[in-house]
């Protein structure tokens, strides 16, 4: 069970790294855009992009313990198959990303 947790710990930072890296090179490639266009940042920022990546991080650090108060309330075992899938990093952070796209 340690070894399954450790791969997907190790995943989760691994996302983390490649989602920041992400909004860090978003951030510098609207403001150069802008600054080229003369127009303010606030212009050029596709919100949807810049809220699915931070949707996947936010899910991913807080959705595990959402999903574990939700997994209780509804008499899930944590341990089983559902309980581990509802309280996957992975899956949160997939979810997460797409709850912030679309809206």
């Amino acid at each position: 069970m340690n070894s399954i947790q450790e791969i997907q710990d190790a995943q989760y930072q691994s996302m983390i790294k490649e989602h920041t890296q992400s909004i860090r090179d978003y951030i510098i490639e609207v403001t150069d855009k802008a600054q080229q266009e003369g127009k303010p940042v606030a212009e050029l920022i596709d919100e949807g992009i810049l809220s699915g990546i931070l949707g996947g991080v936010i899910g991913g650090t807080a959705g595990k313990s959402v999903m574990s108060g939700v997994c209780k309330a509804l008499g899930i075992d944590e341990r089983s198959t559902l309980g581990q899938l509802l309280t996957s990093r992975t899956v949160l952070t997939a979810v997460g990303a797409y709850l912030g796209y679309k809206w």
